[in-house]
């Protein structure tokens, strides 16, 4: 089966949308940037969550940066998460913080994501 071809909200580059890896449900991304050859360049990406969808716990070796386009989305690191409205911006604080994010209960959701390395997903969803 074909994946649909979608446009990056923020660049309008047609991207084939796929699912999103460490997300058991709900989770499609859409490429803004191919994945990056070294660790200085950062992979760019649209992902849309489905209500309630979040991912598995991750980390990224050089970090993350999120932005939330639509909708309402939440993020969560041990100690506790927290919902967020569109314009909120994200910046996990040091490379390698233990973390998720997705869509808050009863609302889709869409993250730009600009990450550097490659993310280390654990196979434990945030409970």
């Amino acid at each position: 089966m074909r994946a649909s071809v979608a446009a990056c909200e923020s660049c309008g580059r047609a991207n084939g949308a796929r699912p999103t890896a460490g997300v058991s449900r709900g989770g499609w991304s859409s490429r803004c940037s191919r994945p990056p050859r070294r660790t200085t360049r950062p992979d760019v990406a649209r992902v849309h969550f489905s209500a309630g969808a979040v991912s598995n716990w991750h980390r990224h070796p050089g970090g993350q940066q999120l932005l939330l386009l639509a909708g309402r989305g939440r993020f969560g690191l041990p100690d506790g998460e927290h919902e967020l409205e569109p314009g909120d911006y994200l910046v996990t604080h040091a490379a390698g913080e233990r973390h998720f994010h997705g869509a808050a209960a009863g609302a889709d959701c869409v993250w730009l994501t600009i990450t550097w390395g490659v993310t280390e997903w654990e196979d434990q969803a945030p409970g």
